[in-house]
């Protein structure tokens, strides 16, 4: 009886899997090059223009240690760009994305706008009053592998955007054995207990 719920127990185990958090991505723009109208470094801008603020360009708009960079949503052009970025993404995975956001620290009203992950859409709206940054979060599922887009699009167009820092995304996996591989576990512990009745 114990060596049948011994199997039973490896068995459920091993179909059950086990999700675990990963890093997947991380972008701080402590790489990128600070100017205006500048592309951060492996994104993409569309529609207009964003700015990599740092120590020599507005960099005390990044409101943090010496030397730390971030990115103005609205370029000097007067037409907010699209910030983007494309990853390769596995169905059945469950991407977290988070990121700071504060408003343009300048005083010039309120920030809105939309970020996209996938099909997961978040808008925010950040008063100039709103000077420290703000933890985001937004989740995204995808239900067939493939290549998605994340976006980060400020509304307007007055040369202030919200400030963007620290994009992180993290994948919780489902780790599940596939047929064959279970087919292999199964037969292994079987060969064990028979092993184990021999002996005894």
């Amino acid at each position: 009886m114990k060596s049948k719920l011994l199997f039973a127990a490896v068995v459920a185990a091993a179909v059950t899997g086990s999700a675990h958090a990963a890093l997947f991505f991380s972008d701080d723009f402590q790489s990128s090059t600070e100017g205006g109208n500048a592309i951060p470094s492996g994104w993409a801008v569309s529609n207009g223009t964003v700015e990599v603020l740092g120590p020599s360009f507005f960099g005390g708009l990044c409101n943090g240690a010496t030397g730390e960079k971030c990115v103005d949503l609205d370029g000097s052009t007067r037409d907010a760009g699209i910030l983007s970025r494309v990853f390769s993404l596995t169905a059945g995975n469950t991407y977290a994305l988070s990121f700071d956001l504060a408003g343009n620290r300048r005083g010039a009203g309120t920030e809105t706008g939309t970020v996209s992950f996938g099909t997961s859409v978040l808008n925010f709206s950040l008063p100039a009053a709103q000077t420290a940054y703000v933890n985001l979060s937004l989740l995204f599922s995808p239900g067939s592998s493939g290549n998605y887009s994340l976006s980060f699009a400020n509304d307007g167009g007055d040369n202030m955007g919200a400030i963007l820092d620290n994009v992180v995304i993290t994948v919780d996996q489902n780790a599940v054995p596939v047929p064959g591989t279970l087919a292999l576990l199964a037969a292994g512990v079987l060969a064990g207990l028979a092993a184990k009745r021999r002996r005894g």
